[in-house]
């Protein structure tokens, strides 16, 4: 990369970058977290990065160069597109790119990629990262702009977008106080469900953060998660995305889970009902699933599987199912959805556990119906907090 100064590339730039090319066309590990970052940093030029990576992504060969005609004509064509501003040229040299037929490329790549899709992306990407307010808080809080932030002190608030006003619970709020993009943060030991301006519903878990506009508006509906969401999404002409720290999911109508956390490793999309179609930011790994398949990204590998959907949909209903899962992540959902702090010991961590928890009981009975059905004990050991160790003679009843 030579300390490469990306922030200052042109569109022409990123076009001749050799490293930046290869990222798009042979993504690796390093190269994907390098603009991961690079996004997340809110950069000037994020307009033409995206353009750039765009068009590189639906090219298929190598030719000698682009000439000044090409890159003015490719401008063109993007201005009257998206409505981005042309920017001053700078003396260029010769450069490599992918293809040569760049007016039909072009015409091309906006057919397949809405004529707004750019900006919109753009945005929500950009508030997605500049907004991203921690899920530490005690409180679930409706950020609807600046100045406008509801707490909702509701352990399972209900949120409705309708025409003219946003009800959260019990109070009704005009719409004219919201801001083009909301964030909904909902912090461990809590749980909300959105009905956005479609119709769509999404159960938000705890410890999740979802960013979305307050009105779908142009040829597309799109948000960001960072966290676990279930959504079942109404059908209409205009497809819906899910964007998270490294997929994009499209989807039309349909019922599915999404867990993908930033800070995380693992993504992981669970298909109920419908279709939906999964890739990675690079715009690769593309998949179509059909009801009851899995999808997992993580480390720059993916499968698919069929699984047992309620594993992963059941904690809408106040239920978690468990197939041989290991004691140390039970103990972490537990800890999200009572907003505790609840660990293994080294010994108990890796024990398998089946069976289902209601968790519409309180902590101490799941507590208790753990200890019966493994040989462990859960010991309150400070405030809000829980260790779980193994069973000692002692112990037992």
């Amino acid at each position: 990369m030579d300390n490469k100064d990306y922030k200052l590339f042109t569109l022409e730039d990123f076009l001749s970058d050799d490293f930046f090319i290869a990222s798009v066309k042979s993504p690796v590990r390093q190269s994907t977290a390098f603009w991961q970052d690079f996004v997340a940093s809110d950069p000037p030029n994020i307009s033409e990065y995206l353009v750039a990576r765009r068009y590189i992504e639906s090219s298929n060969e190598i030719l000698p160069f682009i000439t000044d005609r090409e890159i003015s004509l490719l401008w063109d064509n993007i201005v009257a597109e998206t409505g981005l501003n042309k920017p001053e040229r700078r003396p260029r040299r010769k450069y490599m790119l992918y293809p040569a037929a760049v007016a039909a490329s072009v015409l091309m790549l906006f057919a397949l990629w809405p004529s707004d899709d750019v900006t919109r992306h753009v945005e929500i990407c950009e508030y997605a990262c500049a907004k991203a307010d921690s899920t530490e808080s005690r409180e679930a809080k409706l950020i609807l702009s600046d100045a406008k932030t509801v707490v909702i002190t509701d352990k399972e608030a209900e949120i409705r977008y309708d025409d003219s006003k946003i009800t959260v619970s019990r109070s009704q709020i005009p719409k004219e106080e919201s801001a083009k993009y909301n964030q909904l943060i909902i912090p461990k030991g809590k749980m909300s469900r959105l009905t956005l301006s479609d119709g769509t519903k999404v159960w938000v878990n705890a410890n999740t953060r979802i960013v979305y506009p307050a009105e779908f508006t142009g040829k597309q509906r799109e948000i960001y998660v960072d966290g676990e969401i279930f959504l079942d999404v109404v059908h209409d002409d205009r497809p819906f995305i899910v964007r998270t720290k490294g997929l994009n999911v499209e989807v039309m109508g349909t019922r599915f889970n999404v867990c993908a956390y930033d800070k995380g490793e693992l993504e992981r999309i669970v298909l109920v009902e419908g279709s939906v179609r999964v890739a990675d930011k690079t715009g690769g790994n593309k998949r179509v699933l059909e009801p009851k398949q899995m999808y997992e990204a993580a480390g720059g590998e993916t499968r698919v599987e069929e699984v047992d959907v309620r594993k992963y949909a059941s904690w809408i209903e106040g239920l978690y199912y468990f197939d041989r899962e290991r004691l140390e992540n039970v103990a972490r959902l537990l800890s999200d959805y009572y907003g505790v702090s609840i660990v293994c010991s080294e010994k108990t961590g890796g024990f398998a556990c089946s069976g289902k928890l209601d968790l519409k009981s309180d902590l101490d009975e799941v507590l208790l119906g753990l200890s019966l059905s493994l040989p462990v004990v859960c010991e309150h050991v400070g405030d809000d907090m829980y260790i779980i160790v193994l069973k000692t003679t002692e112990s037992q009843p």
